[in-house]
């Protein structure tokens, strides 16, 4: 899938994944803006146009299943796929599609884990 003209907002406090995934997604045509936390990320939204948002879970300040509620709240066309590397990320992951996660990924994860669950839920 070529991504021309869809806009992914990463939100994660770590600046190794923010910057590998917006690597991986500009190598693959997508628009990419990044945030260190949900707060951050609530506010692009708030500006930018969003298609896609992909958030940690856990975050200072503001975590992910909070920013995802809010996304949903406001945004709800905005797909979200959730990711996280907690040793509790199961239990995370599980609670983030049930609040409206499109799609989940466990940290650590591959090129082809990350670009499948972005394409997965621009196609929905």
């Amino acid at each position: 899938m070529n991504g021309t003209a869809i806009t992914v907002l990463i939100i994660d406090d770590d600046i190794a994944v923010r910057k590998f995934v917006t690597d991986l997604l500009i190598a693959r045509g997508y628009k990419v803006i990044s945030a260190v936390n949900g707060i951050e990320g609530l506010k692009i939204i708030q500006k930018e146009k969003v298609d896609i948002v992909v958030s940690d879970l856990i975050m200072p300040e503001k975590e992910g299943i909070e920013t995802i509620k809010e996304i949903k709240s406001s945004n709800p066309e905005i797909k979200i796929v959730a990711m996280s590397g907690s040793i509790y990320k199961d239990t995370f992951l599980k609670a983030a599609k049930g609040i409206g996660a499109h799609e989940i990924v466990h940290k650590p994860f591959r090129n082809d884990e990350i670009i499948e669950a972005i394409e997965n839920v621009y196609q929905r």
